[in-house]
């Protein structure tokens, strides 16, 4: 078989070793630095392309292999969301395509048994599948995070833990995968407008309680409306440490970590519903409900000070409105709580504080006092 190779990277030269040792022949390569090749009589006179690329450059790959008849094998990654309009194109111009993200018989195989377990395991509630994902060597897409958000910065950037939606709730499947570097720009927040600013902040808010007393009094004086750019900053490289202080030690989130879930059970049930209910909730202004109710169920439960939840309380009502949801929504939220990647044997776990800073990971609490709470930040 005549081989016309596409891309002569490190895969371009595997394929190439593997061609030539099965018999076949190599007739074209085309790399980065000679797209005139895809003109040659050599490139045309290949039985098939076989494509291993980048995703800004594979589509237009594909069209210049169609162009002279040639049918293309292709493994780059990246560009499917373009997938539909592809298969248009294909139909229309009689063309063919045999695409895979992976083409190695072993890891299709993992793939099906994966489904399989995934399909027995959902009988077992008390378990939750992360994914730990390892770059190897070399491997150019390597993650680097560039937050452009306030929430992005102080929360999603940093921690290696990236949380997927699926079939409508909220972080149902885990990603665990560190970025080799964050950059952090606080120019970028001023282009912001106030809903988004005040979304971010809440994390801030969390991360304080999570931390001392300074930083959350600090934390709850900053004026969001004036939004000071150097007192913001100050304040974000201290959330930044809080948060790195419980991500190194405990990475994977299987203890200590587990406090910075504070505020997310029921946060996450808030943002999953109002998804639902066809008007979405930022993620942190359903933090901050979250917040609310869980640091009454902490004066509640483990006798937390009054005077900590009516400092948050007061906060929340300057900058986060009205909570949007009634009494009717109660059985809803809490079928939602039951599905968080935190509850384990069927119950709904939650992060309390006994003092700030001083967090309790694992609290249960009856169904009548998660109703209570909510009548809590509904009335309030």
């Amino acid at each position: 078989m005549k081989i016309a190779l596409v891309g002569y990277g490190k895969m371009g030269h595997m394929i190439e070793r593997i061609a030539k040792n099965r018999g076949h022949e190599i007739v074209a390569i085309v790399d980065i630095d000679n797209p005139d090749v895809f003109d040659s009589r050599q490139f045309a006179s290949a039985d098939v392309a076989i494509e291993f690329t980048a995703p800004t450059q594979a589509i237009e790959n594909y069209r210049r292999a169609w162009a002279v008849g040639l049918p293309v094998v292709s493994g780059t990654t990246g560009w499917t969301e373009f997938m539909p309009q592809i298969k248009e194109e294909i139909k229309a111009g009689g063309h063919t395509l045999f695409w895979s993200s992976n083409f190695s018989i072993g890891v299709n195989i993992l793939f099906a048994i994966n489904r399989k377990l995934a399909s027995i395991m959902s009988a077992y509630p008390q378990y939750a599948g992360y994914i730990t994902e390892i770059h190897h060597t070399a491997k150019k897409d390597a993650l680097v995070n560039i937050p452009t958000t306030l929430l992005g910065a102080v929360d999603a950037s940093s921690g290696g833990k990236t949380g997927v939606n699926y079939q409508g709730l909220k972080n149902e499947i885990g990603v665990f995968s560190a970025p080799v570097a964050v950059y952090i720009n606080p120019q970028y927040f001023k282009t912001l407008d106030f809903a988004n600013r005040a979304s971010g902040y809440a994390e801030m808010v969390k991360h304080a309680l999570v931390s001392d007393s300074i930083l959350f009094d600090q934390t709850l004086a900053f004026d969001l409306e004036v939004f000071d750019m150097q007192r913001l900053s100050s304040l974000l490289s201290q959330n930044i440490i809080v948060k790195q202080n419980f991500t190194t030690l405990d990475p994977f989130e299987v203890g200590r970590r587990k406090a910075l879930n504070l505020g997310h059970t029921f946060g996450h049930a808030f943002e999953t519903l109002s998804y639902r209910m066809q008007k979405p909730l930022l993620h942190g202004y359903a933090v901050m409900w979250g917040l609310l109710a869980e640091i009454y169920l902490s004066v509640v439960k483990l006798k937390l000070d009054k005077e900590i939840l009516s400092k948050l309380l007061f906060f929340a009502k300057q900058y986060y409105g009205v909570f949007p949801f009634s009494c009717n929504d109660y059985d809803t939220i809490l079928e939602l709580m039951s599905h968080d990647k935190k509850n384990d044997h069927g119950h709904i776990n939650f992060t309390f504080l006994a003092g700030i800073g001083d967090t309790r990971i694992n609290q249960t609490v009856t169904k009548e006092k998660i109703f209570e709470a909510l009548d809590f930040i509904r009335e309030n």
